[in-house]
């Protein structure tokens, strides 16, 4: 992580199928340099998708990140602004 902050984001299909493609390129656009954004396959809670997640071990899961707006409250949550 080299000192950054990161989100992950959830590009299984499952999440894909529900919107998880425009939610990674969501957080693209909108989060600062300093927010690492990392692809994961899976985060195991795909009923509830798309989902993203934050912080260290263990990771803190966010269920139907959809919107720009559930992006940008996920960013606030790691004290960023988008």
């Amino acid at each position: 992580m080299n000192g950054q902050a990161q989100i992950i984001v959830c590009t299984n299909q499952s999440c894909k199928r529900k919107g998880g493609s425009k939610t990674l390129q969501y957080f693209k656009d909108m989060c600062p340099s300093e927010v690492e954004i990392v692809e994961q396959n899976c985060l195991d809670e795909c009923p509830m998708g798309p989902n993203c997640g934050i912080g260290e071990e263990p990771i803190s899961v966010i269920n139907g990140v959809k919107s720009k707006e559930d992006v940008a409250a996920v960013i606030k949550k790691i004290g960023f602004e988008p």
